[in-house]
């Protein structure tokens, strides 16, 4: 348990390198935080599986079964987090985007709204929705690649 907790805090020092702004960092650190205690959670309930009982009393070594098959079990909520956290990204981050003059969807899609233009407007929106549905698909499938079980299921 303490390997995991070693490693749960070098994922924690890897997600929060390379950002130059205190406010940005600490907003940064924060979610790395949450996504990291979320991890954790998930990889002390994966420890409590019956299959992993299972694959100790095999004889499989500690190391192989928290490698092997506690990650893997481990994955399925922060797959889910992920692929709406890709989708979201994706799609636009409409007050990021205006506040900092970045161009992008949200922009285009406040252009829109300025200018009263529905099919630009209509046209983002769909575009938005389409970049969430492909970040849930992608969560869906490593999903299915994590756990075979679920690949399985009908």
């Amino acid at each position: 348990m303490r390997r995991v907790a070693i490693l749960l805090a070098g994922l924690a020092l890897i997600a929060g390198c390379g950002d130059d702004d205190d406010e940005s960092a600490a907003a940064t650190q924060e979610a790395d935080a949450e996504l990291i205690v979320s991890a954790a959670a998930s990889l002390t309930d994966a420890l409590t599986e019956p299959c992993l009982r299972a694959a100790r009393a095999r004889g499989c070594s500690t190391r192989r079964v928290i490698w092997r098959h506690a990650l893997r079990l481990s994955l399925k909520p922060l797959l889910a987090i992920y692929g709406v956290m890709v989708g979201s990204v994706l799609s636009g981050s409409f007050a990021v985007e205006i506040v900092t003059s970045w161009p992008g969807l949200g922009a285009l899609m406040y252009e829109g709204l300025v200018a009263r233009d529905l099919y630009l407007v209509a046209g983002c929106a769909a575009a938005g929705a389409i970049f969430l549905a492909i970040g849930i698909l992608l969560s869906d499938i490593g999903l299915a690649l994590a756990d075979p079980r679920v690949s399985e299921a009908a």
